[in-house]
């Protein structure tokens, strides 16, 4: 039937209908083959440029750490103490219940200390800056509002000194 079909077409029928045909074949090969090798490709350079900024950071905090190190070691600087200390932040963040919204603690060689905060109480969040104003700086401050009312992402940026 599909043969009588093809033979009843004209020369020029048939070979518009072989060239649609063709197209479709490549259509679905695109679909198929290509766009999901270039939509894996993508994903993997996202994911290497992320693996070269953490890399990076880790270079920066590796830096650091031996610098702190072999002031230590020699006598020139003492390990951080007191109110000022990266251990005393941690205490009142765990005091002050935020400790398990929190996601980043990363201290910098500039004495600063970035934060970042997932669906943390907003009450909360100023409560705690209020106090540890006496303890630290606000540098930088970026928040968006959560899913929930009194909920925020937060991503803060502290210097170890007095004051705001």
């Amino acid at each position: 039937m599909m043969m009588a079909w093809l033979g009843r077409l004209t020369g020029r029928e048939r070979t518009l209908l072989g060239l649609g045909g063709l197209v479709g074949l490549v259509a679905l090969a695109f679909t198929w083959i290509v766009e999901p090798i270039r939509a894996e490709r993508a994903a993997l350079s996202a994911a290497l440029a992320e693996e070269a900024e953490l890399a990076a950071w880790l270079r920066a905090q590796q830096e650091a750490h031996a610098g702190l190190v072999a002031r230590v070691v020699t006598g020139q600087a003492a390990a951080p103490e007191g109110p000022r200390s990266i251990a005393a932040l941690e205490a009142g963040l765990l005091d002050a219940g935020l400790a398990p919204a929190l996601t980043r603690l990363a201290p910098q060689a500039s004495g600063q200390v970035e934060l970042a905060f997932e669906a943390l109480s907003y009450t909360d969040l100023i409560a705690w800056l209020r106090d540890a104003g006496l303890d630290h700086r606000l540098d930088r401050a970026s928040m968006t509002a959560g899913a929930d009312p009194d909920r925020v992402d937060a991503r803060l940026t502290l210097s170890l000194e007095e004051g705001f």
